[in-house]
C-alpha cells in the first residue's frame, strides 16, 4: 500500500545536512540508521502485504554538549523523511517533573474532567498528523514513569490516550536529547568532545556505560542509535558563523522595511568573523551563542541604519 510508505530521496540527504558543520559521524550513523530504518518499513511483506508495524520508524538518542546541533538535526531529519520541518514536536522533559501532572500532561485527563476533550501537546500533534518527529529534549530530567510511558511506545508502537483513542506510531521517529556536559560535568576533560582522531570508541563506549547508568539498561537498549554530537571546534565555529551571516543578510535583503528593500556588502569578513567568535562563548553554548552575537553586531546596526533610511549599506569592522 503505498500511502503508507515513506518516500524520500536518499540523494537528497547530504544536501539538507550540509550545514550541520562538525558533526560529520553524528550525521553519518543517523544516515546509516535512516536508510535500514526506512528500507525495511516499505518493504513488502510477501506472506501478509498488510502487515502490522510495531515499532516507531526510527528511535535515536543523541548526547552532547549544549548548542551543538541535536535539535538542529531533528529538524534536518524531519525535512528529510516528511519533507516539512513543522512535522516536529518538541516536548522539554522539564515540564514533566511534578508526580501529580506528569502522565496526565502527556495522555490527558479521563472523560469527566474539565477540559479532557482539548487533550494535550502530545496528543493534539499526534492527531494532526500521522507520521512525525517526537523530540524528548533533555530527556534525563523527566520523571521515571513519564520515561517508562514513552519506553511503552517505543517498544509497542502504538499509544493510547485518557480517553482511549489509540495513535499508530510506527510512521514516527522518536528523538531523546541529553545535554551530556552536564551530566558528565567532571568527566568532560577527560573523555572530551575533541577532534574526531582523540574521539575514540572505547571512550564513547565509557560514556554509553554512563548513559545505561543514568536511564537503566532497558530504556537504552528501546533506541535504535545513540550518537554523540561533538563540542563545536574553531574551525568549525567560522564555518557555521559564514553560514549564519550569510543567511541573515540574505533574509533581510527578501524583505522590504518602511518601503525600503536593502542592498549589503560586507568589508573584511573574517575580522569581523574573529570579532564575532571572541564575543560568543561557543565552546560552552555552542551555535546559540554565535547566533546571538551575530544578531547584536551585525542585524541591530543593519537594521538601525534602515531605520534612517538608508538603503545600501556596507558592514565593516570600526
Amino acid at each position: 500500500n503505498n500511502e503508507n510508505k515513506i518516500n524520500v530521496d536518499f540523494k537528497k540527504f547530504n544536501m539538507i545536512f550540509k550545514d550541520l558543520f562538525g558533526q560529520d559521524r553524528a550525521i553519518e550513523k543517523i544516515k546509516k540508521t535512516l536508510v535500514r530504518n526506512i528500507m525495511f518499513y516499505n518493504a513488502d511483506d510477501i506472506k501478509n502485504e498488510r502487515r502490522t508495524k510495531s515499532s516507531p520508524l526510527a528511535t535515536f538518542m543523541f548526547y552532547g554538549p549544549t548548542g551543538t546541533g541535536k535539535t538542529q538535526a531533528a529538524k534536518k531529519i524531519a525535512e528529510f523523511v516528511y519533507s516539512d520541518q513543522n512535522k516536529l514536536l518538541i516536548l522539554d522533559m522539564n515540564s514533566y517533573k511534578d508526580a501529580k501532572l506528569s502522565a496526565s500532561a502527556i495522555k490527558g485527563h479521563p472523560e469527566g474532567y474539565v477540559d479532557s476533550a482539548k487533550g494535550t501537546d502530545f496528543t493534539r500533534f499526534l492527531k494532526k498528523n500521522r507520521k512525525g518527529i517526537i523530540v524528548l529534549d533533555e530527556f534525563e530530567k523527566s520523571r521515571a514513569e513519564v520515561r517508562e510511558l514513552f519506553m511503552t511506545m517505543l517498544d509497542e508502537g502504538k499509544f493510547k490516550d485518557a480517553l482511549g483513542n489509540i495513535y499508530d506510531l510506527s510512521g514516527y521517529i522518536f528523538i531523546a536529547t541529553t545535554n551530556v556536559s552536564r551530566i558528565f560535568e567532571n568527566r568532560t576533560s577527560k573523555i572530551g568532545f575533541a577532534s574526531p582522531e582523540t574521539f575514540f570508541k572505547e571512550e564513547e563506549e565509557k560514556i554509553k556505560d554512563e548513559l545505561r547508568n543514568l536511564f537503566t539498561a532497558p530504556i537504552m537498549n528501546r533506541f535504535n542509535e545513540v550518537i554523540g554530537f561533538d563540542e563545536i571546534k574553531k574551525e568549525d565555529a567560522i564555518l557555521i558563523c559564514e553560514d549564519l551571516i550569510s543567511k541573515l543578510i540574505k533574509n533581510i535583503q527578501s524583505k522590504k522595511f518602511m518601503g525600503i528593500t536593502p542592498k549589503i556588502s560586507m568589508e573584511n569578513k573574517d575580522e569581523i568573523i574573529d570579532v564575532i567568535l571572541e564575543k560568543s562563548n561557543f565552546k560552552k553554548d555552542g551555535v546559540r551563542s554565535i547566533k546571538n552575537v551575530i544578531s547584536d553586531v551585525i542585524g541591530t546596526p543593519i537594521l538601525e541604519g534602515i531605520v534612517n533610511k538608508n538603503n545600501n549599506m556596507v558592514v565593516y569592522l570600526k
